[in-house]
């Protein structure tokens, strides 16, 4: 199993590539995922540059935090993508 910043990482990649380099509309992650998330992108940061950290927005794409769904990405196309982490 991999973590989870790997996991959206290699779904955004592959987004990409499917979709002409656009953004996917949105990412949504529980309340768990959200924070293993915040401190994965936080750990090779400076104190300063981890407070910068926008705990909105990954690589350009929208958080929304629902514990009730699973980790997954919403395509260009309104295609949900489940993100196995």
């Amino acid at each position: 199993m991999s973590n989870i910043y790997d996991a959206i990482t290699k779904a955004l990649s592959a987004h990409w590539k499917a979709h002409a380099n656009k953004n996917p509309q949105k990412l949504i992650l529980s309340t768990s995922q959200h924070a293993d998330l915040m401190r994965r992108r936080k750990m090779t940061k400076t104190e300063t540059e981890a407070a910068q950290v926008d705990p909105t927005r990954f690589m350009g794409v929208a958080i929304e935090i629902d514990d009730g769904a699973p980790a997954v990405l919403i395509s260009a196309d309104d295609t949900p993508v489940r993100i196995d982490a």
